[in-house]
């Protein structure tokens, strides 16, 4: 998951350079290859812990075996299995806590709302950028192609206001 919502964030920031600079050069394929390369190595690297935060659990039936991973407060990534479950037991039980809860924030902020503001700001500039790049068209264009050139702008506004609306 962490992977497909950076690389729609790149897929954004992509077509954001190519609307707003489209002379420039754009995302090559020399280029593309290390950034979702990054992706896929910094998406590892953030989903980790969490795996070392769960739990294996297998329960035979008559008929066949059910395992299941879980996520249980006695995980020895995060908890120490010796203590208690309160803070005045143990200071070491309260940092814990405190580390899964700030690792569970940076997950949310990192994997939601992070992604959503580049992809957000990214269209709606783009937008921008089309809408206004529309009322400057020179008056020397023949009547149908400015018509073409109106129609394709307005669809490529409606595709990102319609990615931007079904994101949130």
């Amino acid at each position: 998951m962490t992977a497909s919502v950076w690389t729609l964030a790149l897929l954004a920031g992509d077509r954001f350079f190519g609307i707003v600079y489209a002379m420039k050069a754009r995302v090559t394929d020399k280029k593309a290859a290390p950034l979702v390369s990054a992706v896929w190595i910094l998406s590892f690297v953030v989903s980790f812990p969490r795996t070392m935060m769960r739990n294996l659990y297998i329960r035979q039936w008559k008929n066949f075996t059910e395992a299941w991973c879980s996520e249980d407060s006695d995980s020895s990534f995060f908890w120490n299995k010796d203590v208690g479950f309160g803070c005045e037991d143990s200071y070491s039980l309260c940092i814990d806590i405190k580390v899964k809860t700030i690792y569970s924030l940076f997950l949310i902020i990192f994997l939601f709302y992070l992604p959503l503001f580049i992809m957000v700001i990214t269209y709606i500039m783009a937008i921008k950028r089309l809408i206004s790049s529309t009322k400057s068209i020179p008056n020397n264009s023949s009547r149908e192609q400015y018509r073409t050139l109106i129609d394709a702008r307005k669809k490529v506004c409606l595709l990102q206001k319609t990615i931007v609306f079904f994101s949130n």
